[in-house]
């Protein structure tokens, strides 16, 4: 009883509090020792994308969803990521530059919303109206696979079409309990692609949440960074995380040596984000998308 309390009240000041909207803070100017590393990851990255000039991380057939955020974030230098689009089918996507993850059964789905969510940071105007076009069609189904993983929801819809939203209650979304884990990871997402398509406006909800999942994870730059954008445009705490060379060292990319899994943000598990045996290079995604998101685009 205690905790359903609780949680009633929580869920009551969330909509107390989520009548006005918030802007986008001005950014400040990225400090020159972030900015020189930013761009030494992006040069030495190129060597560790697969022939296609795409990101596996989880698999090659997650690898739409990490080469968008890199490309988004000013990485991935060269990389065609429509070569993961249909040529017979415009507006249709898969999970990877070679369609066939499905047919492998690599994965139970060609495409997912979260490989959209990815998309949506990457693709621009004549880009988006095709994967519309191919919706509307389609009755927003986005591929083969299970109805649950391929059909795209209204929010993420509305990252396709040139229409700005309002900022108001009632297009404001809260998982509550929270997230943790990569669904946090996909939530942070989901907020900053909201607030993108209201004109860089987001709720007090939904920046109720961001504050929620920064001081979960206080180690999270990107969460630090995505809360931090709407708050107060104070992008010091990501900043440091960003620059702590036991993470990301100052003159290479990150290896197993500095954390075990491929991409630090969407993992809680002491397992995946402490050190463990191995060489092998990071993308170095986590951290430049990171610091587009803390920063802007004037890091590419």
């Amino acid at each position: 009883m205690k905790t359903t309390r609780h949680i009633i009240v929580a869920l009551a000041s969330f909509v107390l509090a989520g009548c006005a909207s918030v802007d986008e803070k001005p950014k400040k100017e990225m400090p020159i020792e972030l900015a020189r590393k930013v761009a030494l990851y992006k040069t030495i990255q190129l060597s560790t994308l697969d022939e296609y000039g795409f990101a596996s991380i989880g698999g090659r057939c997650d690898s739409v969803l990490f080469t968008s955020l890199c490309l988004a974030s000013g990485g991935c230098v060269g990389t065609d990521i429509y070569q993961a689009e249909s040529d017979k089918e415009p507006g249709r996507w898969f999970r990877h530059a070679v369609h066939d993850c499905f047919d492998t059964g690599e994965s139970s789905s060609d495409i997912s919303k979260d490989m959209f969510a990815g998309l949506a940071f990457a693709l621009d105007g004549a880009e988006k109206l095709r994967v519309k076009q191919y919706g509307e069609s389609n009755n927003w189904i986005m591929g083969r696979g299970p109805i649950t993983r391929t059909y795209l929801t209204i929010p993420l819809r509305w990252q396709f079409t040139d229409v700005t939203q309002t900022s108001s209650d009632d297009d404001s979304w809260l998982p509550f309990p929270i997230n943790t884990g990569y669904r946090a990871h996909l939530d942070v997402l989901s907020i900053l692609l909201r607030a993108m398509s209201r004109g860089n406006k987001t709720t007090q909800i939904e920046l109720e949440y961001l504050k929620r999942q920064r001081n979960r994870v206080p180690s999270n730059a990107l969460f630090q960074a995505a809360y931090h954008k709407y708050a107060d445009g104070n992008q010091e705490r990501a900043a440091a995380i960003l620059l702590d060379e036991k993470v990301f060292p100052a003159d290479d990319l990150p290896t197993e040596a500095n954390y075990c899994t491929d991409y630090l943000w969407q993992r809680d598990k002491e397992s995946d984000v402490l050190p463990c045996e191995g060489s092998t290079k990071k993308h170095g995604i986590d951290f430049i998308f990171a610091a587009w998101v803390a920063y802007g685009q004037d890091t590419n």
